[in-house]
């Protein structure tokens, strides 16, 4: 399970068993109400392992099995929840954090 907040000041949790068949997803949290939204789950995700936030508000996510068995890398909206494979398979091996870093 990995944290973020969004730049609404939002909870986003990635959680790798969440949803039924243990199948993982990616949930808003309202900080003040402490109520949940399913932002992304099902499509390829499998067990999503991290999570981090782009300039442009877009969510990297790490899945080390994705619905494809390999090690993936996603681009995910987060209003609309669409997910992107940008990468996926070897040299990855095991796909467990993601980290944003400003360009200076």
């Amino acid at each position: 399970m990995d944290v973020v907040i969004d730049h609404d000041g939002n909870i986003l949790v990635v959680d790798a068993n969440a949803f039924e068949g243990f199948r993982g997803g990616v949930i808003k949290v309202d900080p003040v109400s402490g109520t949940q939204t399913v932002v992304s789950s099902g499509g390829s995700f499998d067990s999503p392992a991290a999570i981090a936030i782009e300039a442009d508000g877009n969510l990297l996510i790490t899945d080390y099995r994705a619905a494809n068995g390999e090690p993936t890398l996603f681009r995910v909206n987060p209003t609309t929840g669409d997910q992107h494979i940008l990468a996926s398979g070897l040299p990855f091996r095991s796909l467990t954090g993601v980290k944003v870093v400003p360009v200076a």
